[in-house]
């Protein structure tokens, strides 16, 4: 099985399980990502390479060197300018590692754009997982990225919904027009005559996320939910917190980083109105490091967090709408206050709020009430929302999908 995920936490580090289940199972596994993780995944016995072709750093670059993408379509271009660039040589070396090491199946990101063309090329079989399924484009239903809509109450919401995925699919349409030279003739158009994308797999498309909490539409043929995945690192030991009257973790994930210095203004502002309570921030540093504890004494900042084992001692968490801490803050039982920065994070807020497992704020800076109201109220929903996401067996329908594709079922 060879697996290609760009070196981000919210994209790799969530495939870390499914590997080590394949591996569990005996299959042999190879990954290929962006240099920055492939010591953390030989720490744990899972053989990693970069692409030959891969500057260090560039797929860091293209997500971190445009700034903010939602609503500033000159940077968005460029954004999948600079993506497009670097495909032709990936799925060079895509196409050289699934021949080389004999691969069996491919396993791939969805952003992982060369997975369709050298697994058309190669003949390999290919499984496409998807970090957040409300991405995907839908035939029905309402469409994400249009800031954050809620289901239709009636006739004037379908009419909206069906201008609006009008509009993206002919977005889209637009889009690999202009691109079209730099992409692989695999990827000419954005859809197949069956209406599927041709950037996902139609073999088999894996949801790391939940049914209950998404809003009612369509989805590929070819997709399964298989339940909420977030695998953060567990080396590091749990923090060392004080008592507290409350225990509130914030966290803006670990891209956005032009958002960080406002953000960490908003957590002080809170914490110094809140002296009692604790606010631990994670910085969102895939690298470690030590805590810190700089501004109000009550604000904790720590590198990353364990979200499986760490999360349980909170009341509350504060996030911009990440799907890994969105989901993961769902299965702890802990209400979230979702203050959406960027992409497809206004959509997660829209489905946190519309089902009563938290609130959504516009900023940090007007969240002090939002706060309040968090921490006051009953949330009766997530109880039902926990044991749901603990029904799910990911590891186990990642196996059956496995076996499915490659035709060893």
């Amino acid at each position: 099985m060879l697996v290609a995920a760009p070196p981000f936490a919210g994209h790799l580090d969530r495939l870390v399980p499914l590997i080590r289940a394949a591996q569990d199972a005996g299959h042999g596994v190879r990954v290929l990502t962006g240099h920055a993780r492939l010591s953390l995944l030989q720490a744990r016995g899972i053989e990693a390479v970069a692409p030959p072709s891969l500057p260090d750093g560039a797929l860091e670059q293209i997500a971190e060197g445009f700034g903010r993408i939602s609503g500033r379509p000159g940077a968005a271009l460029a954004q999948l300018r600079a993506n497009f660039d670097l495909l032709p040589a990936l799925t060079a070396d895509l196409c050289a590692e699934l021949e080389v090491w004999r691969a069996d199946v491919l396993v791939a990101d969805s952003v992982a754009l060369m997975a369709g063309p050298a697994a058309a090329r190669t003949g390999v079989p290919w499984i496409t997982t998807v970090a957040s399924p409300l991405s995907l484009h839908t035939s029905g239903g309402t469409p994400a990225f249009m800031g954050g809509w809620n289901p239709p109450r009636g006739w004037p919401g379908r009419v909206r919904d069906g201008l609006g995925r009008m509009a993206q699919d002919a977005a889209r349409e637009a889009v690999f027009a202009l691109m079209r030279a730099r992409l692989p003739p695999e990827l000419a158009r954005p859809f197949r005559p069956d209406g599927s994308e041709t950037i996902y797999s139609p073999q088999a498309i894996l949801g790391f996320g939940m049914t209950e909490l998404e809003f009612p539409r369509d989805w590929p043929a070819a997709f399964e939910m298989i339940g909420p995945l977030a695998s953060a690192p567990s080396f590091d030991p749990p923090p060392d917190l004080p008592d507290a009257r409350r225990a509130v973790f914030a966290t803006l994930g670990t891209h956005l980083h032009w958002a960080r210095a406002a953000w960490r203004g908003g957590l002080e502002r809170l914490a110094r109105d809140r002296p009692r309570w604790l606010i631990v921030a994670s910085e969102g540093r895939m690298a470690g490091g030590a805590e810190a504890r700089t501004g109000p004494p009550n604000l904790i900042t720590v590198p990353r967090l364990c979200y499986r084992r760490d999360l349980p001692r909170f009341d509350a968490v504060i996030h911009h709408g990440g799907s890994g801490i969105a989901l993961s803050a769902i299965a702890a039982g802990l209400p979230s206050l979702v203050v959406p920065h960027d992409f497809d994070q206004a959509d997660m807020a829209a489905r946190i709020a519309w089902h009563g497992l938290g609130l959504r704020a516009r900023s940090l800076a007007g969240a002090a009430r939002s706060l309040d109201r968090l921490m006051g109220e009953e949330w009766p929903a997530l109880p039902r929302f926990a044991e749901a996401a603990a029904r799910y067996r990911p590891e186990e329908r990642f196996l059956a999908a496995l076996a499915r594709v490659t035709g060893s079922a």
